[in-house]
């Protein structure tokens, strides 16, 4: 959510900032706005990062932990079981 104010901002976030000297020549506008695109991709990676990382590891638990795959004939017995009472 940050990112989005330094990348999609018409005036800089922070005002004091463009009094300082600007090193590589760019304006304060465009740092601010790679600053939030830097924030937004980075940040962004980091997340998929984990999230597929957590996925992954579920996913792995899941098919070591010798969970059965649910057929039809247990379902087709439950639904009997269920119907015979």
């Amino acid at each position: 959510m940050p990112a989005s104010f330094l990348t999609f901002g018409h005036v800089p976030l922070y005002p004091v900032y463009g009094t300082f000297p600007r090193i590589w020549g760019i304006s304060v506008m465009t740092d601010q706005m790679i600053a939030g695109l830097t924030m937004k991709i980075v940040g962004g990676a980091i997340l998929w990062t984990v999230i597929t990382v957590v996925f992954f590891r579920w996913a792995r638990r899941d098919q070591t932990e010798g969970w059965d795959a649910l057929q039809w004939r247990d379902v087709d017995a439950e639904i009997r079981a269920e119907m015979g009472r």
